[in-house]
C-alpha cells in the first residue's frame, strides 16, 4: 500500500479503495504483501497525462527510501495516517502476508544492493529492520505463528480453513533445496491441509503455487514427492502426483490471475458462520 509514487490522497478522501471494501462489509481481509511500499518514495505532486494533478500526503519517512529502523515503521505509520485505511481496518479482521517490498524490490538473501540511493547495501541487515517493523504493526499473533514466523492458518467457522503462507520464512538463499518456501513450511502446508476438515481450503500465497516451474513461484514437488518431466513441447509434467492434495468431493481447482488485495465472502460465510474473531 502506499507506494510505486501514489499514495493517500486529500482531494479524495484518502484512498478510496479501502472505502470501497468497507462499504462490501467483507467477513475478513486477507492482504497478500507488499503492505508497504518501503523503497519508492512517495511525491507530493504528480501531473497526470490529461492535465488533472494528484496530490499525496506525504511524511519524513516517505520521502526516502527505507534504511533505518525508524524509517522502516513510519511506512507502515503513514498508512494509520488515512482515514479510510483506518476505518476499515476497525471493521474487517486483516490477516497479512510480506512481499517483497516492506524490505526493497525483488531482494534475496545475502544480496549486496547497487542502488545509489542506498547507504546500507546489505540486504540482510535492512530485512531484519523490516520484519521488526513488519511485526511491530501488522496484526499477526505470535502464538497462531508456527516457529513465529509469518505462515499460519486459521478457521472461519466450520467450513473455510484458510492458510497463509510466507515467501520469507526461509531466510537462508533458497534453502539450499532450489525452492522458495523451505521444507520446513512447505512441509507444514501439506499436513495442515491433509489432516484439516472444511469444506473450502483457502491458500493465500503471495506468490504462483505449484508443484515445480523456474523462476519466482512456490514449489512443493521436494515435499510431494513427485516426478516432472519436460514435454517435447517444453512443458513440465507429473509422472506422479502427490496423493495427498487431491481436492474433496470432487472439486477441481482453477488457477485464478494473482489478486493482490482480496476480501473474501463466500456462501458459507454470508449463512453467518464466522470464526472467533467476530466474536
Amino acid at each position: 500500500m502506499a507506494g510505486q509514487g501514489w499514495g493517500s490522497n486529500p482531494d479524495l478522501g484518502g484512498m478510496p479503495g479501502c472505502a470501497a471494501m468497507t462499504a462490501r462489509h467483507p467477513d475478513f481481509f486477507l492482504h497478500s504483501g507488499d503492505t508497504v511500499y518501503a523503497d519508492p518514495p512517495l511525491q507530493e505532486r504528480v501531473v497526470l497525462p490529461d492535465g488533472r494533478v494528484w496530490r499525496t500526503t506525504t511524511t519524513a519517512a516517505k520521502a526516502k527510501v527505507a534504511e533505518t529502523p525508524d524509517e522502516y515503521r513510519g511506512q507502515f505509520a503513514y498508512t494509520t495516517l488515512d482515514p479510510e485505511v483506518r476505518e476499515f481496518a476497525a471493521s474487517v479482521p486483516s490477516f497479512v502476508q510480506r512481499d517483497d517490498h516492506e524490505v526493497v524490490n525483488n531482494w534475496y538473501p545475502g544480496e549486496i544492493l547497487d542502488l545509489p540511493q542506498c547507504t546500507e547495501k546489505r540486504v540482510d541487515v535492512l530485512a531484519a529492520r523490516a520484519f521488526r517493523a513488519f511485526h511491530e504493526w501488522q496484526p499477526v499473533d505470535p502464538a497462531r505463528a508456527v516457529d513465529g514466523r509469518v505462515y499460519r492458518k486459521f478457521p472461519c467457522g466450520a467450513h473455510v480453513e484458510v492458510f497463509v503462507l510466507d515467501k520469507d520464512a526461509n531466510t537462508s538463499p533458497r534453502d539450499k533445496t532450489g525452492h522458495v518456501p523451505g521444507t520446513a513450511q512447505a512441509r507444514w502446508l501439506v499436513d495442515a491441509l491433509d489432516r484439516g476438515t472444511a469444506t473450502w481450503k483457502i491458500i493465500a500465497a503471495d506468490l504462483t503455487l505449484g508443484l515445480a516451474g523456474p523462476g519466482g513461484g512456490l514449489r512443493l514437488r521436494p515435499v510431494l514427492g513427485v516426478r516432472v518431466r519436460a514435454t517435447a513441447r517444453g512443458r513440465v509434467r507429473a509422472e506422479r502426483p502427490g496423493p495427498r492434495l487431491r481436492p474433496a468431493g470432487g472439486l477441481r481447482e482453477r488457477p485464478t490471475h494473482r489478486q493482490h488485495l482480496a476480501a473474501g465472502r463466500g456462501p458459507a460465510l454470508r449463512r453467518g458462520v464466522r470464526g472467533p474473531q467476530h466474536r
